[in-house]
């Protein structure tokens, strides 16, 4: 067995065959979708075996990595990367808050200058996610697989961008586990408004650039949240981040989708989407973090952070 067998422990596809060293390291079940332009972008798919037992969380996050055929694999010039010294100390001390994660963190900052600032970020500010990090760096397209999966008996799935069915789907000028905030938020609350469990984040991510509710440079338009919205059938509006009114959209039944500004989510700018409220503040689904949507937040913890709201669902005021 070779060392990228040893490190995919899948079959692996060769895309050409002189790079065949360079071929995905990782498990991807189901990758990035060569996108076709259609009227009914969301039309069912052919169903597969999957494992329900995790809905409504719906997380698909078993990467098998073999770190010494990665760092075999890592050549002298590929380390071009030079980190922030500030950033090496915040990586150390996670290596504390997060034992379990220990080697994979040290793996990381021993390879450090293979990588990117991006990935830099992403571990900082969301530790969990270092699999998919390491990973990344490895991956290569392989043949698109299918996917299904039943969302019976739930109101919101709860999806993560880094999800190896799609996180190295191409998303404007990276990859969904980078880039995809946007398009996974807008594919939890479309699945649950809709009824339609074919609305997964990377169908969305192809909806979105061929809608053109994608920005070069900038990201996810926002126009995604209220036209992208209408095409399927549902409600999006701006609301102004004011706490009663948040709530008063919660419990109609709507769901909140919040640009966030940097600070506690992200380095750069973040989705994520508020599904309820109780007297303790709001809970919400962040895709980059299963850890932060595991506690309930205060307004006025997320008050300095918010950069918009919208409320999306059926029952939306269409009064201005």
């Amino acid at each position: 067995m070779n060392r990228i067998d040893r490190i995919c422990n899948v079959k692996i596809q060769k895309v050409i065959a002189g790079i065949a060293a360079a071929a995905m390291l990782v498990s991807l079940s189901a990758c990035a979708r060569k996108h076709e332009s259609t009227a009914t972008p969301f039309a069912p798919q052919d169903e597969t075996n999957m494992d329900t037992e995790r809905i409504p969380y719906a997380i698909n996050n078993d990467y098998i990595l073999d770190m010494d055929g990665m760092d075999a694999l890592l050549q002298p010039e590929d380390y071009t990367f030079v980190p922030r010294e500030s950033d090496l100390e915040i990586l150390q001390s996670l290596k504390e808050q997060y034992p379990e994660n220990a080697e994979k963190i040290q793996f990381f900052i021993d390879h450090i200058g293979a990588y990117h600032q991006t990935a830099v970020n992403n571990v900082c500010v969301a530790p969990e996610k270092i699999d998919f990090v390491l990973a990344e760096r490895f991956a290569t397209q392989t043949e698109a697989g299918d996917w299904n999966f039943s969302m019976e008996g739930i109101s919101l799935p709860y999806y993560i961008q880094y999800d190896h069915r799609w996180a190295f789907h191409p998303y404007g000028n990276g990859v969904m586990g980078y880039t995809g905030c946007g398009p996974t938020c807008f594919a939890m609350v479309s699945a649950a408004v809709t009824g339609n469990q074919d609305i997964t984040p990377d169908r969305v991510a192809d909806f979105a650039i061929d809608r053109g509710f994608y920005v070069a440079g900038s990201g996810t338009d926002w126009r995604l949240f209220t036209e992208g919205a209408e095409e399927l059938g549902f409600h999006g509006k701006m609301i102004y981040p004011e706490e009663d009114l948040m709530k008063q959209e919660l419990w109609k039944g709507n769901y909140l989708v919040v640009s966030l500004r940097p600070g506690d989510f992200t380095r750069v700018g973040h989705f994520v989407v508020i599904h309820s409220c109780d007297e303790d503040g709001f809970w919400l689904y962040d895709p980059n973090s299963i850890e932060r949507s595991s506690r309930v937040w205060s307004y006025q913890a997320l008050l300095n952070q918010i950069a918009q709201v919208w409320t999306l669902g059926q029952n939306i005021d269409s009064n201005e």
